[in-house]
């Protein structure tokens, strides 16, 4: 402590440590014949990597099982770093079969609320019922159809995450009550 006279005793100093590891690492999903390079949090859930995987491949989400090092990533609230992935860890996907008379309940009509963005007709909640086997671009055609937005290009998001234009509300996990916002704009995958 002579070395540092403005510590006396009694001080309290707080020690904050930075993990040198980054916080997201890249994942190779190999599905069949392809693979798909995904960046991932390590404290990320194997649903949110279910959800990412969804997103860029179209798999549902219900058909996923992931395995790594030859074990199954079975519990969809573990984090992955619990299940040891890491730094360009290579994921199986395997696809589940699913009984479709089984598997798929009868598409039930569904209460959402859609609400704009501020700068799209100044933060508007507009109510729908639309069948939950409906896709997002059936939901975008009925509100253009019933002119409840102007004719553009929209951006559909459920929980921070954009939705497949030709996936079913069900597959996105949308439950009745549930708000999806809707933004101007398009997204683009790849390249510059």
């Amino acid at each position: 402590m002579e070395d540092y006279p403005i510590v006396t005793p009694g001080t309290k100093i707080d020690l904050t440590v930075k993990s040198m590891e980054p916080t997201t690492i890249p994942v190779i999903i190999k599905i069949s014949e392809r693979q798909h390079q995904i960046q991932a949090g390590r404290t990320e859930t194997v649903y949110r990597l279910k959800e990412k995987i969804h997103i860029i491949d179209g798999t549902p989400i219900k058909r996923i099982s992931l395995f790594f090092c030859g074990n199954g990533l079975e519990d969809d609230f573990r984090n992955l770093s619990e299940y040891s992935v890491h730094e360009f860890s290579e994921i199986l996907l395997l696809l589940k079969t699913m009984n479709r008379i089984k598997s798929d309940p009868p598409s039930r009509r569904s209460s959402l609320v859609v609400q704009t963005s501020s700068s799209l007709l100044n933060a508007t909640s507009i109510p729908v019922r639309i069948k939950d086997s409906n896709t997002v671009n059936e939901l975008r055609q009925l509100l253009l159809s019933r002119k409840l937005l102007p004719i553009d290009d929209y951006l559909f998001m459920l929980r921070q995450m954009t939705m497949g234009e030709n996936c079913s509300l069900r597959s996105h996990g949308v439950e009745d009550g549930d708000s999806i916002y809707v933004f101007k704009g398009t997204v683009h995958r790849g390249g510059y």
